[in-house]
């Protein structure tokens, strides 16, 4: 304490002391102390905390002036120095030693005596781009950051290098024989920077507790672990950098124009856009000949020649003529045509009538029978068109009930047992967003039409409908603030399409609808994002619909009816027992507590909460879905010693203990903090 309270007066931040001492923080766990613990002793801002932590390292390297030789400090660095010596020494001998092609130490020796040569060390650094980084980057942070001139590279250093080289050719910007950058230059923008290691068994990372030096680092790190770097003072730009001198080359066979709606494309992405292009879609159709009967009329070039129904301005080809004779004939004179058969027959060489052969009709009408996505589309579309069906929720209701398969969705009477294939998911409430992502692109696309099923870590809830829309709400929401509030995110394109998907199991399975992702020119744009999130979301046919069905895109318009009084209560129907017996009087005495208390949460009385908080914990959604509660939304009453509420969300049950002979109400205080308790952990006591 006493060297820490010397730190801490000479940066004039004594006032501090007392908040060390009843921490009963020593001075070997200064280097280990994270920002948020800096924080919470007191030093509050982000200068202190590096000034703090510079001087008691610069304090710790330094010999202390009045340690004496006997001293306990004096002695604990001598040894740990003599320890560090002799270790690097048996380290040196062993790889002297065992180095292929020597064949024992003297040997070794002689040759050493005739040419030093110089060892290398190479290991591989991760730098990364924010200042507050604590966890090793996931795979998609790593290519944006390996396209931000950062991320993962293996740099190579020599064995006798001290901090001062280390740092250099870490932060080099010369290039290798392919050109390509060594180091990270960009680091040099940082204000200064720490390297970090991995904790043991997880992802947190720690400040590596050594000198940077190419022994001390070797001494600490393992040939499997990686060191990463993290700015100190701001944080670096993740604009993609060129790190090679043939970016320019590459960047132009990257872009090419789409032959139907002359738009140029990364080709990345052309494929995605040629399945959702509606020039192309078009054309297609307007060349569909299959059911054409085709006329194939070889004519002599002299006869071509002499007729001006063959001239190249009607498209015909000069060694043979190919003429369609059904949807697409307005390109050709077919009565000249007919007549210049009839006067000149007996002029042609050979003339072949070619109608379709029932076994490609058959091939054609197998493959328009399968259930693909795309199929059961088309078979929606044209039961719709056919019975004039353009209620967008009509519409939304027979796609769901074509295209999703497996297990029904939701309970539709409580005695009924679901069964049937789902898709099992695990989530983890406090990051929803990532371990949404990682599941769900873990699914084939042929699986994605199953209801999935949800299980939140370590809650025993089994999911029959209930989970799975809070689910949806949960990573709905996650969803917007990341990849929509504030514009594209171009940098992650390639995330989009599993964002779709999510978007598309929203929409089918009864969840929230993304509003947020329609605007009017959603179908317009030329954008790399859109293209992969119209991918996504195409798995499970939304857009094809769309555009087949526009009255469909109008469910996307719709604004949310606003939970009132009124609407929660006739929501949730109560359901009492027999008119006139003791457990109705109960009841109705502790449901008018609880309308009493709706009312309050209305009026802004039960701070954070709000009525839409009172309906997800009871049905887990915050809004009634758009194809309706497959089950009525109601209270029931159940005689507790506890009078905290439960609910089951996938019968959308709210049990609300009552009073008895045995347990009476508690005062209106008591029972308010009971409710707000349990209206805020919409996971608790949920079945």
């Amino acid at each position: 304490m006493d060297e820490i309270h010397e730190v801490l007066k000479d940066l004039g931040l004594q006032s501090f002391i007392e908040n060390f001492k009843k921490e009963k923080i020593e001075a070997h766990m200064i280097e280990s102390l994270s920002d948020c613990d800096l924080t919470r002793l007191g030093i509050q801002t982000i200068g202190d905390r590096h000034r703090f932590r510079q001087h008691f390292r610069s304090r710790s390297t330094r010999p202390s002036a009045s340690a004496g030789p006997s001293s306990a400090s004096g002695t604990a660095s001598t040894e740990s120095g003599a320890t560090r010596n002799s270790i690097t020494e048996v380290r040196e001998f062993r790889n002297t030693l065992f180095r292929p092609g020597s064949r024992n130490l003297q040997t070794s020796k002689k040759s050493s005596k005739r040419g030093k040569k110089i060892h290398t060390w190479t290991t591989k650094f991760i730098a990364l781009a924010n200042k507050d980084a604590c966890n090793v980057p996931v795979s998609g942070e790593r290519e944006i950051l390996r396209k931000a001139g950062l991320g993962a590279k293996k740099i190579t250093l020599d064995v006798d290098d001290g901090e001062e080289e280390v740092l250099q050719k870490v932060m080099s910007g010369e290039k290798n024989d392919d050109g390509v950058t060594i180091g990270f230059p960009k680091l040099k923008e940082a204000g200064g920077v720490e390297f970090l290691r991995t904790n043991q068994n997880c992802r947190s990372l720690k400040i590596l507790d050594c000198p940077w030096t190419v022994k001390d680092l070797k001494s600490v790190i393992s040939a499997q672990t990686n060191i990463y770097i993290r700015p100190i003072q701001r944080d670096l730009s993740l604009e993609p950098v060129d790190d090679t001198d043939t970016s320019s080359q590459s960047a132009a066979v990257q872009m090419e124009e789409c032959k139907w709606c002359k738009k140029t494309f990364n080709l990345r992405s052309l494929r995605a856009h040629l399945e959702m292009c509606s020039d192309s879609t078009v054309s297609m159709e307007t060349y569909d000949t299959t059911n054409e009967t085709v006329i194939h009329v070889h004519v002599p070039e002299e006869q071509v020649n002499n007729n001006p129904i063959f001239s190249l301005e009607n498209g015909i080809d000069l060694d043979t003529l190919s003429v369609s004779v059904g949807n697409s004939i307005d390109h050709v004179d077919v009565a000249q045509l007919e007549q210049y058969i009839g006067n000149a027959e007996e002029n042609f060489q050979e003339i072949e009538v070619h109608e379709n052969q029932p076994q490609e009709n058959e091939e054609k009408a197998d493959s328009e029978n399968e259930d693909t996505v795309k199929n059961i589309v088309k078979r929606v579309v044209t039961f719709c068109k056919e019975n004039s069906i353009d209620d967008p929720v009509e519409i939304l209701r027979k796609l769901q009930k074509e295209i999703l398969v497996g297990r029904k969705l939701d309970v539709t009477d409580e005695s009924e047992i679901l069964q049937g294939d789902t898709n099992f998911v695990s989530i983890d409430r406090d990051n929803v967003l990532q371990t949404a992502v990682e599941e769900i692109a873990s699914i084939p696309e042929e699986e994605l039409r199953k209801c999935l099923e949800i299980n939140f870590y370590g809650e025993m809830a089994v999911d029959l409908g209930g989970p799975r829309k809070e689910f949806f709400k949960l990573v709905l929401r996650a969803i917007k603030e990341k990849y929509f509030d504030n514009g594209w995110r171009e940098l992650r394109y390639e995330e989009y399409e599993c964002v779709g998907k999510i978007l598309a199991l929203s929409i089918l399975q009864n969840g929230p609808i993304p509003q947020f992702i329609f605007g009017e020119n959603f179908f317009g744009e030329n954008n790399i994002c859109l293209t992969y999130l119209s991918r996504g979301l195409n798995t499970l046919g939304i857009v094809e619909a769309v555009q087949q069905l526009p009255t469909l895109k109008h469910i996307f318009h719709q604004s949310e009816v606003k939970l009132t009084v009124k609407r929660l209560l006739h929501l949730l129907q109560p359901k009492f027992s027999y008119a006139g017996s003791n457990k109705e009087k109960y009841e109705k005495a502790v449901y008018s507590a609880f309308v009493k208390y709706v009312r309050a949460v209305a009026g802004g009385q039960r701070g954070a909460l709000s009525l839409e908080s009172i309906l997800l914990f009871t049905t887990g959604s915050t809004s009634e879905p758009l194809l309706g509660f497959q089950l009525a939304p109601s209270i029931e009453f159940a005689e507790c010693l506890s009078f905290l509420p439960i609910a089951n969300t996938c019968v959308n049950r709210l049990t609300l203990p009552r009073p008895s002979a045995f347990a009476t109400l508690p005062g209106e205080a008591i029972l308010y903090e009971l409710y707000d308790y349990a209206f805020s952990n919409t996971f608790f006591g949920i079945k």
